[in-house]
């Protein structure tokens, strides 16, 4: 095993977004080291590629406070690092290097191109440019803390420095499959316990298990959980064969998460026009039909025809809509993991364990996540740049 052995300044597992970020500002700080990505994958970037339906909604121009505020309840650690990287700072590094990012509806941005390969070529230039090392193809498969050796089936890697950037366990298939925290808590850090967010709900309604509403889009729709911990969210939605997407339902999917764990299911309540005053909708009523109201709120149709045989009135059909959700779809489905090495044995300022000042952890390998819509990736690139440039930093 020893006649394999490579050896780094900086080893990097893991060629995501934050790992990435990572290396190009570890480099960059300390130019004269030897900085290595390590890859399971064939290519950097698989889950980058997915983002944003394959145009990449690489982050959000937010305030930092409202990342912070987005962060399921663990918000407070980002204070430093978006201090040092922020959707601000996230926007002119894609631009300083000739890719134009556009903003759309709910501050999400873009690359102008539509194309999530440039964003992953712009990092890969940087990489390049910087003469970081890139290997993909290995997947580490043990750590020697004591060493400080890397392993993985084929090759060993000495590092003075380790920056984990493994990400979750959601969408397995693209290589994050739970591997890196393993490998974390075989060095003795707490990982906490994972489950799957920004996730689909499920829900045995009957007017979902009647498939009658499968393929209803709609914008802007307001979604209240409700029960003992009140979450109101507005963005869009999508009716399903299995209950609701899209992504006002994804962001409900942590506050539905935690319900669920004391209860059976978890009432909601749907406003498709939260726009829209009650009062203004029964007036309308009364004096048109329902093709008018249609078009008027820019309603589907078929929605109308189905929501006209439930019981109440239309404030209750259309404002005060209910149904319970029973579930969320699993990791398969999930694009964000809940849960991950612990906060408290991490300094929010460097992304240095407090316990090992030779190993960081970055992304979503941490217990931190958000919504999608860019918060998620922004989080990812500002840990992994804190990571880098203070990795070797006393």
């Amino acid at each position: 095993m020893n006649d394999n052995l490579k050896k780094s300044d900086i080893l990097v597992i893991g060629g995501g977004p934050s790992g990435m970020m990572a290396a190009y500002q570890a480099k960059l700080t300390f130019p004269e080291k030897r900085v290595i990505i390590v890859e399971r994958n064939s290519e950097v970037g698989t889950k980058l590629m997915l983002s944003g339906n394959g145009r990449c909604n690489v982050s959000v121009r937010v305030s930092n406070e409202a990342l912070i505020q987005a962060a399921n309840g663990h918000g407070k650690f980002l204070y430093s690092t978006l201090q040092q990287f922020n959707p601000e700072t996230l926007i002119h590094f894609f631009e300083s290097h000739g890719c134009p990012l556009k903003e759309e509806d709910h501050h999400r941005l873009f690359p102008q191109s539509d194309r999530a390969a440039d964003i992953r070529k712009v990092l890969l230039d940087c990489l390049d440019e910087a003469g970081v090392l890139l290997e993909t193809g290995v997947c580490i498969e043990h750590l020697d803390a004591e060493q400080r050796i890397a392993y993985s089936s084929k090759t060993a890697y000495h590092f003075n420095h380790l920056i984990v950037a493994t990400g979750g366990r959601s969408f397995p298939q693209t290589g994050s499959d739970g591997l890196g925290y393993q490998l974390l808590a075989s060095v003795g850090l707490t990982v906490t316990e994972l489950w799957p967010v920004e996730s689909p709900l499920v829900s045995q309604h009957p007017l979902i298990q009647s498939k009658v509403l499968q393929g209803i889009a709609l914008k802007d729709v307001e979604l209240r959980v409700l029960g003992q911990k009140k979450t109101v969210l507005k963005h869009d939605l999508l009716f399903t064969h299995f209950g609701l997407s899209g992504p006002v339902a994804l962001q409900a999917s942590f506050s539905v998460q935690q319900a669920l764990r004391i209860q059976k299911s978890v009432p909601i309540q749907l406003d498709f026009l939260p726009e829209v005053a009650e009062e203004e909708l029964q007036y309308y009523l009364i004096h048109h039909t329902l093709d008018q109201l249609a078009k008027m709120y820019r309603l589907p149709k078929r929605l109308l025809a189905v929501l006209s045989a439930e019981p109440g009135n239309w404030g209750d059909r259309l404002k005060r809509f209910r149904m319970e959700v029973s579930d969320v779809r699993g990791f398969n489905t999930a694009f964000v993991t809940a849960g991950g090495v612990a906060l408290n044995q991490i300094d929010p300022k460097t992304m240095k364990a407090k316990q090992f000042p030779w190993l960081s952890v970055c992304g979503e390998a941490l217990d931190l996540n958000s919504w999608t819509g860019g918060y998620n990736l922004t989080m990812a690139f500002s840990s992994g740049y804190s990571a880098g440039v203070h990795c070797l930093a006393e």
